[in-house]
């Protein structure tokens, strides 16, 4: 159970306990033997949707317009500091190190969504019939823009922290040779999208295994 004390901080740390129409639900992050609380908050406004993830001194804030493709993305911890910004076709990526700035601009696949953050961006597709999708995303790790493709799986009947979820799965993988080398499975509730669980590396093809599961609603 999740002491109070860290759901407060966190509200606080993030001004929202008096926002309006956001939601914040709490997940376990499993890598190796070492597991932490992390956070997904939700904020939807007319035009945008803003979703904040929040693990220890690590903080991806992405910005979504209404059919869930990403707009602005950042990512800053103790050690990286990066912000993403789609114009038109093109990914303008700004990196802060060593109090400099460094830019890169990378072309974008024209049709093909960025979808930054899949527990998010994977949602509406998960609740529609179309059975396939390509997206493209930005790997830090890599510092490249990559072209995934998501696929549905079977529904499926799963256990997370002794609840029990109908789910569609979704398989992601690498829309090049490296397909057949790795890929990584997303669970959704069938009847809203509610990101329930995640398998996989966060970095293909060679990092160590990650698993995400919800833990509860805070608010």
């Amino acid at each position: 159970m999740i002491k109070p004390v860290f759901i407060f901080c966190f509200l606080l740390m993030f001004g929202i306990i008096y926002a309006k129409n956001s939601q914040i639900y709490s997940y376990t992050e499993t890598t190796n033997d070492t597991t932490v609380l992390t956070y997904y908050k939700t904020t939807k406004t007319d035009s945008l949707i803003k979703r904040i993830n929040q693990k220890g001194d690590e903080t991806q804030i992405t910005y979504y317009n209404k059919k869930n493709e990403a707009l602005i993305f950042s990512f800053k911890d103790n050690k990286s500091d990066y912000k993403l910004t789609k114009e038109g076709n093109k990914l303008l990526v700004e990196r802060y190190c060593a109090n400099k700035q460094l830019q890169k601009e990378y072309e974008l696949i024209p049709e093909t969504p960025w979808w930054q953050t899949m527990s998010y961006s994977l949602t509406k597709f998960s609740q529609r019939t179309k059975k396939e999708v390509e997206y493209q995303v930005f790997l830090i790790g890599l510092y490249d823009v990559i072209k995934l493709r998501a696929m549905k799986k079977d529904i499926e009947k799963i256990e997370v922290n002794s609840s029990t979820f109908v789910t569609q799965k979704i398989e992601i993988t690498l829309c090049n040779f490296g397909g057949n080398f790795w890929n990584a499975n997303y669970w959704f509730r069938k009847s809203d999208g509610l990101f329930l669980k995640y398998e996989g590396t966060n970095n293909p093809p060679c990092t160590a295994k990650t698993v995400i599961e919800f833990v509860e609603k805070v608010k």
